[in-house]
């Protein structure tokens, strides 16, 4: 089996039959769909359950009580078969040509991973996330440091959907349970362990895949224990890039590193001052910076120049406590987002 490809499912019945139908669709007939059934209240599981009776030779299903994406990744990455794996969120799409594509990538370099550009236009048209490449790109592995510099100072790596791999990466074996309810920077975790198992990369200027703004998933609404996972997910990005630094004789890494926890730090101010009312999005910023993980995240402020210029001016007030300043501005970029559809 060439492909197989893992579809996490939580209540998203409304997109779920698009994102089968976008897989059943592909020109590339080696592939099998693996649907985690991840403990959904709505009419999710009888869907899958119905897609696996009419495809029995292409569609295998897990039902498992809600673990949350990372576990719900994992249990179909144990299922799987493929030399390569696949990641499709439910309510998302892969682009008819897609595997295709993938496929006469792969026939050219026998590459460890093959990363490919998201969309957010469901005709494919355009790009939507920042791109590792301005063009399709052959990594090898004395240049592997192209590719950690990418994953140590931009997200344009962390997606586990905009990624092809080989299966041999993951560490099958590994026991896993207690990541149960892991799901704020859950891919970029995984993510960085792939990466750095990997020898080899192609980048494939493509917009392959299409993310579907869904206010009702679990990355739009506002959860308190976020920060502590993506601080968790943080303690690891900056472990791998310092062994990424040892190897390649630099410091750059660490360093980027720190700019983007300080990144989170504004995400997920921003995300609780659009949920929260002022009084207490202004307690848990207050809560959030008395912390230590705060005060270890921003020990080092030295590359935060190369951060957006709406982060930087959240870091900014957050970092002086000017919290209503920064509730006002983050009520007003929601605004905007809503205004243009994203």
């Amino acid at each position: 089996m060439r492909f197989s490809i893992i579809v996490p499912v939580y209540n998203v019945e409304k997109y779920l039959q698009d994102c089968i139908e976008s897989i059943l669709e592909q020109s590339v007939e080696d592939v099998e769909i693996i649907l985690v059934n991840d403990g959904s209240t709505d009419s999710s599981g009888l869907i899958c359950r119905d897609y696996m009776l009419n495809y029995p030779e292409r569609i295998k299903l897990v039902e498992q009580r809600n673990l949350g994406p990372y576990l719900a990744r994992r249990a179909g990455y144990e299922l799987a078969s493929g030399d390569y794996l696949l990641t499709l969120d439910g309510d998302d799409t892969l682009r008819p040509d897609a595997l295709e594509l993938i496929t006469q990538t792969l026939s050219q370099y026998d590459v460890d991973i093959i990363l490919f550009g998201i969309s957010r236009r469901s005709d494919y048209s355009s790009f939507w996330s920042e791109e590792p490449f301005s063009q399709s790109t052959y990594i090898p592995k004395d240049e592997l440091s192209l590719i950690y510099k990418i994953a140590c100072t931009s997200g344009a790596l962390n997606s586990m959907c905009t990624k092809a791999f080989k299966k041999t990466l993951l560490d099958i074996d590994k026991d896993h349970s207690d990541m149960s309810g892991f799901s704020y920077a859950e891919d970029l975790f995984q993510s960085l362990a792939i990466i750095d198992r990997a020898s080899s990369f192609y980048y494939l200027h493509e917009p392959l895949y299409f993310y579907r703004v869904n206010y009702d998933s679990s990355t739009k609404t506002f959860d308190r224990t976020q920060l502590e996972q993506r601080n968790f997910t943080w303690r690891q990005h900056l472990r791998f890039a310092r062994k990424w630094d040892s190897d390649c004789g630099t410091s750059d890494f660490e360093n980027g590193v720190y700019a983007l926890g300080q990144r989170t730090y504004a995400e997920v101010s921003q995300a609780a001052s659009e949920a929260l009312p002022y009084p207490e999005a202004k307690a848990y910023l207050n809560d959030i910076t008395d912390t230590p993980a705060y005060a270890t995240v921003f020990s080092d402020t030295s590359k935060r120049y190369a951060l957006r210029f709406d982060f930087r001016l959240l870091i900014f007030l957050l970092r002086r406590r000017h919290f209503l300043a920064l509730y006002l501005i983050c009520r007003i970029k929601r605004m905007v987002r809503r205004l243009l559809g994203r």
